[in-house]
């Protein structure tokens, strides 16, 4: 039944042809299967229900580990991409006057713009240094990345804060 659920998450036909271009036999797919969902009955039959966690157990413990709940800074932007950087330079240009990304995207089909937020710690060390001397609404410096130019309008950026309880949980 698994299984089958499983294969309706795919096009039909499309999934044995998956399983064949990762190089997987469908005997050990089936049998890791079978081992996930052993796993998955003993933590529900057995573990699961023998864990009772009370309300004030979770105030105490975020207020006992507040650093275990910290958001960390992160940064919001409008992502400009495309293979000709006259074309994103336009672009970014455009949209750092009129701020609506659907108009710049409209008037520059050969450009992508993106609205991203993004974690700064998980930014890609190129990004980061972009982004170093922009404030918001300001320009990063362009970049190329994976062939393609790249250049961020910054929205905004927040720091690190102390998450409020009913975002932790």
């Amino acid at each position: 039944a698994e299984e089958e659920r499983i294969r309706a998450d795919y096009p039909p036909g499309t999934f044995k042809a998956m399983i064949v271009g990762e190089a997987i036999d469908m005997d050990s797919w089936r049998f890791l299967l079978k081992n996930h969902l052993s796993v998955q009955r003993f933590l529900d039959r057995v573990l699961r229900p023998g864990i009772i966690i009370k309300p004030v157990e979770i105030a105490a413990y975020f207020k006992a580990n507040p650093e275990e709940f910290v958001r960390p800074p992160w940064v919001h932007v409008y992502f400009i991409s495309g293979g000709d950087r006259n074309a994103v330079e336009k672009c970014s240009r455009e949209l750092s006057v009129s701020k609506d990304p659907v108009e710049a995207q409209t008037n520059n089909p050969d450009v992508v713009v993106r609205t991203a937020r993004m974690d700064e710690p998980r930014l890609d060390p190129m990004i980061t240094e972009a982004l170093a001397k922009a404030g918001p609404g300001q320009l990063s410096e362009v970049i190329r990345m994976e062939g393609e130019f790249h250049q961020m309008l910054l929205i905004e950026r927040l720091g690190e804060r102390p998450l409020e309880a009913n975002e932790a949980f």
